[in-house]
């Protein structure tokens, strides 16, 4: 028998207490593995414009707003067709097409949501290759009719009513002279179908119409024509992204030259063109699309039928320019109830310091009243010793 306090004993022991402290470690991360984290659903943004485009950039951050209103984690991705920039071939979409194939091969997306006409078509053409069987919400769709939603079973979404009829009749309203409008536009998808939905309106309000298109002129021949427009004339922007030579033109930067060269007021059709001078008009809202539609991702990513969804439509609001209605003479009374003001002028001296001046007013009142106090005192000695000497 082998004595406890002998080395070998010793050494069976620690070797026993060794095992014992490796079982229960092994236990304890057993009890402690718990199931993996699910990943949080991947929503894909394709959008038909580019990034930096204010109406897109308004869509998507309404769209992640609301989804994320709620905590619910949500992991997105933003593709871009940049169709303001590029022409809409079949072969260029096929180039999208490979490109969004090998990227969704890695992680295939839970919901597509789809911002504007473009990527809704993107979309019913590639629907089989690239989105197959998910759920789909679009938004910013012009000239939505129910069969549209049918191309895209398990969908919902926001379609875009322009109001150009609104739009014409308040113009015509503000400016009972007028006799003609021109419409300027461009050669891509929305531009053809905001110029056609314009030219309906103005030709039911018995104006002449002026055609004024990027595909048939170019930057500096539209401004010497809008330059060069009759008496009693209007201009309506729809777009011009791109002119007749293929260039690619950013809109503020094409509607800051437009309202200088032009002799008359400019109005528009959505709110991301409401700079650079233009006056105003009855606009749509790419944050309240983008809202609309990302709370209808929120509820089918919770489990809810799209289809059991309506397809609603955002209604629009007049917006002016403050300071392009000084320019034009127009009094602020003579607009459409519940009409928004943008652009007010840049404060007044007073108005940016309106504290220090009430300060300094306030403490130079005080130091007059001092001194007029003061003054009396002294005014009130100087007869009091008068009438000593006197006596």
């Amino acid at each position: 028998m082998i004595p406890l306090t002998s080395p070998i004993s010793i050494r069976l022991a620690a070797r026993r207490a060794c095992g014992l402290l490796m079982l229960l470690a092994a236990a304890f991360r057993a009890s402690a593995v718990t199931p993996e984290t699910p990943r949080p659903p991947h929503v894909l943004i394709l959008s038909s414009y580019h990034h930096t485009y204010a109406w897109t950039d308004d869509i998507i951050a309404g769209i992640e707003e609301s989804l994320s209103s709620n905590g619910t984690p949500v992991m997105f991705s933003h593709e871009f067709l940049d169709t303001k920039r590029h022409a809409e071939t079949p072969a260029y979409y096929e180039l999208m097409a490979g490109v969004l194939e090998h990227k969704l091969q890695e992680r295939p997306a839970d919901l597509l949501i789809l911002s504007d006409n473009s990527a809704f078509n993107f979309a019913v053409t590639h629907r089989e290759r690239l989105f197959s069987g998910i759920p789909v919400v679009f938004c910013g769709i012009n000239n939505y009719t129910p069969a549209m939603r049918e191309q895209l079973p398990r969908s919902a979404g926001v379609a875009e009513h322009k109001e150009m009829g609104a739009s014409i009749d308040l113009m015509r309203r503000l400016h009972p002279r007028t006799r003609s409008i021109a419409i300027v536009s461009d050669a891509t998808g929305t531009g053809q179908i905001d110029a056609a939905l314009t030219r309906n309106a103005i030709e039911e309000s018995g104006l002449q119409v002026i055609e004024l298109s990027g595909t048939e002129l170019t930057l500096n021949e539209l401004l010497e024509r809008v330059g060069n427009l009759p008496a009693h004339s209007l201009v309506f922007f729809c777009s011009f992204w791109r002119d007749r030579d293929g260039l690619s033109l950013p809109a503020p930067k094409v509607l800051a030259r437009l309202t200088v060269a032009a002799p008359v007021p400019v109005y528009t059709h959505a709110d991301t063109f409401l700079t650079g001078g233009v006056l105003g008009g009855v606009v749509a809202h790419g944050r309240h699309q983008g809202n609309l539609a990302g709370d209808m991702a929120r509820r089918i990513l919770h489990g809810e039928d799209p289809e059991a969804i309506p397809v609603v439509s955002r209604s629009n609001i007049p917006v002016f320019d403050l300071q392009a209605l000084r320019r034009w003479k127009i009094d602020p009374r003579r607009l459409p109830p519940g009409a928004l003001l943008i652009n007010p002028p840049p404060p007044t001296l007073f108005q940016q310091h309106s504290v220090l001046v009430g300060v300094v007013l306030s403490s130079f009142v005080i130091l007059l009243g001092f001194v007029a106090g003061l003054a009396f005192n002294i005014a009130r000695r100087r007869r009091a010793e008068a009438e000593r000497e006197k006596l």
